[in-house]
């Protein structure tokens, strides 16, 4: 066939790939060029060592409820968050991190039923928040303003609870707490809101040298003079007159729970009648 020559248009479809340059390339290598669209070399270069660098694309988890291997051993910790859900990928396994139920500013975030992450929206300005104990959600709560019951101008003491004083001016009343003046009984708060309380008490003698005055809680002994009453017996706190017309005060820090009874109670001789003398009980949280 010397002097033939050969073109495209010449050379037959189907021609095996062991006829083409050495004959080494087989007709399945040869075919793994169909749908190349671009200069190969150029496609293998542009290619990323896996040894470095980053690969940015989007991460897909399921959220199992438990752990799952997924990842090869040897793989650094991976934090990433998707649909909501933080997940940390470590040695092999992801783990979920939490859930993301916030949605404004100042919201927090407690354990819902069964521990689920859950929000708590923000409170109103003022307020603080309060656990209910149990698996109770915690609330917010508005914070006690000037909730205080205010008395002042003694008028002596009863007449059978002959250590408790009695007083004839009502300054400030209000629903955490129920003032009631009894000639025969004297005086008395009962608690209807159980919190932190604080009491305060201050009075004279006038004609008596000392005498001691203080606060009692649930008395058992109201014919007693304080300073002779023990815990049990209701004491709480006392100070005392030291000479005639002498003020003298004594403030306590109380929790009170509901139908706790708070008296002013004394040894008997204080017996001022002023405005200045007063007893106060304050709730303050």
């Amino acid at each position: 066939m010397a002097g033939l020559l050969i073109t495209p248009n010449t050379v037959p479809s189907g021609t095996n790939a062991d006829k083409i340059a050495d004959g080494s390339v087989s007709n399945t290598e040869f075919q793994y060029l169909n749908g190349v669209t671009s200069p190969i070399q150029t496609q293998l270069d542009g290619k990323l060592d896996e040894s470095f660098g980053l690969v940015s694309d989007t991460l897909s988890f399921t959220d199992q409820g438990s752990d799952v291997a997924t990842p090869s051993a040897g793989f650094k910790n991976l934090y990433t968050k998707a649909a909501g859900l933080f997940y940390r990928i470590s040695a092999g396994t992801v783990f979920k991190v939490a859930t993301n139920p916030m949605t404004a500013g100042g919201d927090l975030i407690y354990g819902g039923a069964s521990g689920v992450e859950t929000r708590l929206a923000n409170g109103n300005a003022g307020q603080i928040l309060q656990s209910n104990g149990t698996t109770l959600a915690p609330t917010w709560v508005d914070k006690a303003v000037d909730s205080a019951s205010r008395v002042n101008t003694p008028n002596g003491h009863g007449s059978t609870n002959n250590k408790i004083r009695r007083f004839t001016n009502v300054n400030l009343s209000t629903s955490d707490i129920t003032y009631a003046d009894s000639s025969t009984n004297g005086g008395s708060w009962t608690i209807n809101t159980a919190g932190l309380y604080i009491v305060t008490y201050v009075d004279r003698t006038v004609t008596a040298l000392t005498d001691r005055f203080g606060v009692s809680v649930n008395g058992s002994a109201l014919t007693t003079d304080i300073a002779s009453i023990t815990y049990a017996q209701g004491y709480r706190a006392m100070s005392g007159a030291t000479s005639t017309n002498e003020y003298s005060s004594v403030t306590v820090p109380l929790y009170l729970a509901v139908n706790d009874v708070v008296r002013a109670q004394t040894g008997g001789n204080i017996n001022s009648t002023d405005t200045n003398s007063f007893f106060e009980v304050r709730r303050v949280l």
